[in-house]
């Protein structure tokens, strides 16, 4: 459990509490403590304040053990010591990786069945989108996407129903799976990939969030599924940075705006 915080019901920890009392007594030591401060002030530079510093040194004080850890103690031109802080690591971002293959055609046989995941409504805009371009295409939902009049596929034996009718109508059925608001809820929503086996899976990316992020619970959803097939990317004409997703390594079968995909 993680530790709680006071106040809880108005109370503070105790530890070795003093009672003090605003007396004579209590007076004078306060005095001789501001005597003894004035004293012990050294001015950064001087003999007195060099002699310290390699006192510090010779103790085993370093930039690991200092009771600052952004502060380092270091000694410049002249030979005196100094404190300087210590400059913040600089993270470097993890390589790009291009797709080692192409993406595949999007399944639109009678019976097909494809899984479209993506945060928020992202994985529905595709499959609208989708679905205009083919109209024997029908939309269905799941995981945190409804919509009125849509058909539902969230278990196996709804996706067996929704293959028998693609069949009869004669076309596939794409399932916009919302995986949730943010990349950490993406694997409760992926695990419907546990107990159904679609034909294709691809996920919904809005190319204007963080490569990271998406890397993340794209992730989740391959892991679930045993892999992606393609991305289908939207918002790509809102950044400068369109080709964010070949951070992912998924082939991009699909983009808002584009004909090159």
């Amino acid at each position: 459990m993680a530790p709680r915080f006071w106040p809880l019901s108005g109370s503070r920890p105790k530890g070795n509490v003093h009672e003090l009392r605003a007396d004579a007594a209590l007076a004078r030591l306060l005095d001789e403590a501001d005597e003894a401060e004035m004293d012990f002030q050294l001015s950064a530079g001087s003999a007195e304040f060099d002699g310290v510093m390699q006192e510090i040194l010779d103790t085993g004080i370093t930039d690991t053990n200092m009771a600052d850890p952004g502060m380092a103690v270091v000694e410049d031109e002249t030979g005196r010591m100094a404190i300087e802080p210590i400059p913040a690591p600089i993270r470097k971002p993890d390589p790009f990786v291009l797709p080692a293959r192409l993406a595949p055609k999007l399944a639109t046989n009678p019976g097909d069945l494809v899984f479209v995941f993506g945060l928020r409504d992202d994985a529905l805009t595709v499959a609208l989108a989708l679905a205009r371009a083919t109209p024997t295409i029908e939309v269905a939902v799941a995981g945190t996407i409804g919509r009125p009049g849509s058909r539902h596929v969230g278990d196996r034996r709804e996706a067996l129903q929704a293959r028998a009718d693609g069949v009869r109508r004669g076309g596939s059925t794409l399932v916009a799976i919302g995986a949730g608001l943010a990349p950490s809820e993406a694997e409760q929503y992926a695990a419907v990939l546990h107990d159904v086996v679609p034909d294709q899976i691809w996920i919904a990316v809005d190319v204007t969030r963080k490569p990271e992020d998406t890397r993340n619970w794209a992730r989740m959803v391959a892991d679930a599924g045993g892999g992606v097939d393609a991305i289908a990317a939207i918002g790509i004409a809102y950044t400068t940075t369109p080709d964010s997703t070949s951070y992912l390594g998924i082939p991009v079968g699909w983009a808002d705006g584009r004909t090159d995909v």
